[in-house]
């Protein structure tokens, strides 16, 4: 790959701008001499727009739902990955970082991307569908499987006393956790 010089602009509203600002440039820290990229920085003015797009942005990525900015990271990873050696060569120009440690920090970075971008496929409790196309209704589910399972120092069944001291720890709660009313029994054998 060629050491070509970048010439850098600020995405502000899905538009590349070149800045207004100073002149500045990114060297190569292992060659000084090497200017990888020039640019102008950003005025005040320039951040309050970028901010000001990116504020208003807001709403529409809230809008596009969970599996909807999955799959705008799962395309991200995909850029990423085809120009993963690109990056990783400027990378190492730029930062000073050795070629090897700048792909492996991309391909973490690529995983990064594609597991989050899955995570709307992945609830942990019950899906329910919604008038809203654009909406997943989920339930949490908050005891772990297999805390469900009979303890063997158990000599009651699970419906029975949630704080008997016979009960195994996971399973006092449990009980509970699905909306039982705390009781004991008296020494009569009537819950109070």
């Amino acid at each position: 790959m060629t050491n070509t010089l970048l010439n850098l602009h600020h995405l502000i509203n899905g538009e590349w701008v070149a800045g207004t600002g100073e002149s500045a440039r990114s060297t190569n820290p292992a060659a000084p001499d090497e200017v990888v990229g020039e640019y102008l920085t950003a005025t005040t003015s320039e951040l309050h727009a970028a901010l000001a797009a990116a504020t208003a942005a807001r709403s529409a990525w809230d809008r596009l739902g969970m599996l909807g900015r999955g799959l705008i990271l799962r395309k991200a990873a995909g850029l990423l990955e085809q120009r993963a050696e690109q990056i990783a060569v400027l990378m190492t120009r730029e930062q000073g970082k050795i070629l090897a440690d700048a792909r492996a920090e991309i391909g973490g970075t690529i995983e990064t991307l594609f597991y989050h971008s899955g995570a709307a496929r992945r609830p942990t409790g019950v899906t329910y569908p919604s008038g809203n196309s654009d909406e997943i209704v989920r339930t949490v589910r908050t005891i772990h499987p297999l805390r469900s399972t009979p303890c063997p120092l158990q000599g009651e069944s699970p419906a029975s006393n949630p704080t008997s001291p016979g009960r195994c720890p996971w399973q006092r709660g449990k009980p509970l956790g699905f909306g039982r009313r705390h009781s004991r029994r008296s020494e009569g054998g009537k819950r109070t």
